[in-house]
């Protein structure tokens, strides 16, 4: 069985929801990760659902802007 972060083909295909600036923690028990570009929440982080769903990664990622003085 493959990894948890690779596709059928072996291949690693993951995005990171936490490095992603439309992703938030909606701090709802029952949903508490969501997606602003997509605009849901969900009980897995959005990167799962949308993989699930479409069968292929997330294309709405987009990297957080990294501040100043952080590495």
């Amino acid at each position: 069985m493959p990894p948890a972060d690779t596709d059928d083909e072996g291949l690693t295909e993951r995005t990171d929801c936490f490095a992603c600036r439309h992703f938030y923690i909606t701090h709802a028990p029952p949903f508490p990760y969501g997606c602003r570009r997509i605009g849901f929440q969900s009980r897995q982080l959005p990167c799962v659902e949308v993989r699930s769903v479409s069968g292929t990664t997330c294309s709405c990622f987009s990297p957080k802007e990294r501040m100043e003085g952080n590495p």
